[in-house]
């Protein structure tokens, strides 16, 4: 587990940076019908803002990653805040 937590910590926070600055550039990304509320449009605009910051977060938790009780602390919230994000935007499918 020590040797392929380093890498995937590096590989998400390119991936999160990366889609953050799309949902900031084009918020409409994530929401791609052509019902959007406008509300939902700012949201993901300040979830892109939230993701880039935590692409960037995360890469600096992976320069100087040692997998101590710190660390797993980390990947633990990562996980807990995609987690949360995956049944949020499930809601706004699922609302009628």
């Amino acid at each position: 587990m020590m040797k392929i937590a380093r890498p995937i910590l590096l590989i998400h926070s390119i991936i999160e940076a990366i889609m953050g600055v799309i949902l900031i550039l084009n918020p409409v990304f994530i929401m791609n019908n052509g019902n959007t509320d406008p509300s939902h449009l700012a949201v993901a605009k300040i979830y892109g803002i939230g993701a880039f910051t935590i692409g960037i977060l995360s890469y600096q938790v992976w320069k100087k990653f040692e997998y101590s009780s710190f660390d797993k602390m980390v990947i633990l919230i990562l996980m807990t805040f995609h987690l949360m994000i995956g049944l949020q935007m499930y809601s706004f499918y699922s609302v009628k």
